[in-house]
């Protein structure tokens, strides 16, 4: 392998949801300004939704403005830089790769030899929990959805033949 092959995120795909979330945002800004009617409890469960969202949207946002290559393929193996797990996944540490449906939605997941390694690695409880779910789930911790500008299918042949590539050396 002579180069890093550097594949992008799909930001067209996110615009909706920061659309929705903006929307959101909008709605807790006029509950706080608007502090003389009565919130009540349906005020409240919206005021709750909305900064919940911009939470949400802040995180996405960021997230797009920071990563202009969501995912690396290099000799190292392949870097993930818009999941939970962002460490390059080693190509002598790689298994298999295939496609998943789950509930309507496809994955490329990544199987490796040390998963719980892998598990171990990340910080914070939360993103634990979310990768075992994940490794119980799929088989693997690590995955990815089509958040990319490659199609699942061809992102799949794209890892066999840089892993092959790898194997050759």
């Amino acid at each position: 392998m002579e180069k890093e092959i550097r594949i992008p995120i799909n930001k067209n795909k996110y615009i909706l949801f920061l659309i929705l979330g903006g929307i959101f945002v909008l709605i807790s800004f006029l509950a706080i300004l608007n502090r003389n009617a009565s919130m009540g409890v349906f005020g409240i469960m919206i005021l709750s939704v909305s900064i919940m969202f911009w939470s949400i949207v802040l995180f996405f946002l960021l997230k797009l403005l920071r990563n202009k290559n969501g995912l690396i393929i290099s000799e190292k193996g392949i870097a993930n830089h818009f999941s939970l797990f962002k460490e390059t996944i080693a190509w002598e540490d790689l298994e298999s790769v295939y496609i998943k449906k789950s509930l309507g939605t496809q994955f490329l997941v990544l199987i490796v030899k040390n998963p719980e390694d892998y598990i171990n690695r990340v910080k914070g409880t939360w993103t634990k929990k979310i990768l075992r779910r994940n490794y119980r789930k799929l088989g693997s911790p690590i995955y990815t959805n089509d958040s990319f500008k490659i199609s699942l299918s061809d992102l799949e042949k794209l890892i066999i033949s840089e892993y092959q590539k790898y194997i050759k050396q």
